[in-house]
């Protein structure tokens, strides 16, 4: 309890700084506990874009190895194309998964 006018106003100024009363809102004070929460929902989602960019790094998305044809493709070229796109989609999928 303040003894004096003097500590009443000093314990008052303390008060009105830790409350962002005095000085910039920016500068008021926090619940340690609130602090611990927001500090623990930062470690959890560091960790949680971790384990995305672990997953993500994973992932291997094929080259096109079949370039232009000028001509309608005979069966061999067309199965190609089919299992270059089946192989994009499936790598679409990988990292659809790893965002998710």
């Amino acid at each position: 309890m303040p003894s004096t006018d003097t500590d009443y106003r000093q314990l008052k100024e303390k008060v009105e700084i830790l409350t962002g009363e005095r000085g910039g809102k920016n500068d008021a004070a926090m619940r340690r506990k609130d602090f611990d929460l927001i500090v623990r929902r930062l470690d959890a989602t560091e960790r949680g874009l971790t384990d995305t960019e672990k997953a993500l790094a994973a992932v291997v998305v094929p080259g096109i190895t079949i370039g232009a044809i000028a001509a309608p493709p005979d069966a061999a070229t067309f199965n190609a194309l089919v299992d270059q796109v089946k192989a994009l989609r499936e790598a679409v999928e990988e990292i659809r998964r790893a965002l998710a």
